[in-house]
């Protein structure tokens, strides 16, 4: 009898445990509206200007934890966090001389962390903030875990990261678009909360120019969640487009973008699982895509990054109406030093 009860006794507090873990993260859980209205941090007064050329930047700084000395759990490696919090210091301290070398109108920046233990609960917002307070600048979140057990070993913990963008212009509005096909059961409480965030500028002529920032989904088996995002977004654009709006969407799309080729980067990785191609059927008419095919934006985080080990592949890119004038698009190789993505410029002309 106490062989007995000394079996089920651990087995009974391991079983309650989960039901009391399991109860509070669906108490707790994230439950974004469909369409939020975002605040507007320090809006800025002038207007966006015609016929000038406009810089804007999108970058994934990945919480500042996954510099080229970093590996992931998520993709096959051993890490959950950061190395430490110098180093996620010294991380934004690098992202932000990027940002100032290229000194954009605009940038867009994902995997930003405000409250993470993975980050050691720095507030990447609130540094950004402080660094740019010439900018305006709004923030969605699109990953909020009140604890994520995995991996085991090492747990991520607390997770409360997002998308924020900034502007040198006057932004007359900002919502945070919930995107549809978000993963059910147990798993959907550790899923990231898919969004973009849209900013309008009010332009001279009436119109309106429309900036997206954008985070998608990366690997699901069925597939389901990536088409549900795409159709949103497809559908959101063609009505936006036939109103006669300017419009941009820029961010991390997380497919293999179209005329884009991995195999002209050196790797010993085979095409990861995570990756799949951007679908041909969403053709989003009316727009161009600006993508540097020559230049990787994102590597594996396998193993931390060696040149021509690991793989590597084009995922962020822009979208742009046929009403705008590309001038050029350039993704910066930085070799990856303070993200597992480069960040991609793009200028453009707004014509009246």
């Amino acid at each position: 009898m106490t062989k007995t009860r000394n079996i089920y006794i651990p087995l009974f507090i391991i079983i309650l445990l989960f039901g009391i873990y399991f109860v509070y993260i669906n108490f707790t859980d994230y439950k974004p509206d469909k369409i939020s209205i975002l605040p507007i941090y320090n809006n800025q007064v002038k207007n966006i200007p015609f016929n000038e050329t406009l810089k804007l930047t999108t970058f994934n700084v990945g919480f500042a934890g996954l510099d080229a000395n970093q590996d992931s759990y998520e993709d096959g490696g051993k890490s959950s966090r950061a190395e430490n919090k110098e180093k996620v210091l010294e991380n934004l301290d690098g992202i932000v001389d990027i940002i100032d070398n290229i000194n954009p109108d605009f940038f867009l920046i994902q995997e930003l962390d405000i409250d993470s233990r993975r980050s050691f609960y720095i507030d990447q917002l609130s540094y950004l903030n402080d660094k740019y307070p010439n900018y305006g600048y709004t923030y969605g979140d699109n990953n909020k875990i009140v604890y994520l057990p995995k991996p085991l070993l090492r747990p991520t913990g607390k997770v409360e990261s997002g998308m924020a963008s900034f502007s040198k212009f006057f932004v007359s509005s900002a919502r945070r678009f919930s995107l549809p096909g978000q993963q059910d059961g147990f798993h959907k409480y550790f899923d990231y909360d898919r969004a973009f965030i849209e900013k309008r500028f009010e332009l001279e002529n009436g119109e309106e120019l429309i900036l997206i920032n954008l985070h998608l989904s990366d690997f699901n088996e069925t597939g389901l969640q990536r088409f549900e995002e795409l159709k949103y977004i497809n559908e959101y654009l063609e009505e936006e487009y036939n109103k006669g709006s300017y419009i941009i969407v820029g961010g991390d799309w997380n497919h293999n973008l179209p005329e884009t080729d991995p195999y002209i980067f050196n790797s010993k990785e085979n095409w990861p699982s995570w990756l799949k191609n951007l679908p041909e059927e969403f053709e989003f008419e009316g727009f161009r895509w600006a993508i540097d095919i020559y230049t990787p934006t994102v590597r594996s985080l396998k193993t931390s990054f060696e040149y021509g080990d690991n793989f590597m592949t084009i995922t962020d890119g822009f979208l742009v109406s046929d009403n705008l004038e590309i001038i050029s698009v350039e993704t910066l190789d930085y070799g990856f030093n303070t993200s597992y993505h480069n960040p991609v410029v793009l200028e453009f002309i707004l014509s009246n």
